[in-house]
């Protein structure tokens, strides 16, 4: 990914079921919700943040704002089991091309479903692109809000995932699939 410069990006750490989330929020909305490294919280959330996407920024502060508590507030209901459709912004600086296509076709699968690397090509427009879906789900700067947990093998196996295969399957049974 090339380097790329945005604003002002405000940096929060939630603690899920499925471990510590870094969350980065710009003012358009959510820029990055992902899985912190296993062990401890780092001190320094801007340097994970600005080494992970390669983004120079003007300003990252360790605080949150408006977006980061709506994420929060979202993430608490999400893992009660009590929300279904997230009602984020989200702001897509981090992606663009194929990987954005087919982040947006993850995004429409639908709560408590799955769908196959291969759909999700044919839904992005190159349905012969099913390993080029698998390394876009890799990618996905909006876990688990652009549910690629939901994405799964062609023979019903739940395959990898960013936050590790147990927590994939943690989520796949919170939603019941």
């Amino acid at each position: 990914m090339a380097s790329q410069k945005t604003d002002t990006i405000n940096l929060t750490t939630y603690d899920s079921p499925v471990g510590t989330m870094l969350i980065a929020c710009s003012k358009a909305g959510l820029v990055s919700l992902s899985y912190l490294s296993k062990g401890r919280k780092p001190k320094n959330l801007a340097k994970v943040f600005a080494q992970k996407y390669g983004v120079a920024v003007d300003r990252l502060e360790a605080a949150p704002n408006v977006h980061t508590d709506k994420v929060c507030a979202q993430l608490d209901r999400y893992f009660s089991g009590q929300l279904k459709t997230w009602r984020l912004k989200l702001d897509w600086q981090l992606v663009d091309g194929f990987r954005k296509a087919a982040l947006m076709a993850a995004a429409e699968i639908p709560y408590g479903s799955t769908s196959s690397y291969g759909e999700l090509a044919a839904k992005a427009g190159s349905p012969k692109a099913a390993r080029a879906v698998g390394t876009a789900m890799a990618q996905n700067p909006f876990s688990i809000v652009v549910p690629c947990h939901r994405v799964v093998r062609s023979g019903g196996e739940i395959g990898s995932y960013g936050g590790g295969t147990k927590a994939k399957r943690w989520l796949l049974d919170l939603e019941a699939v």
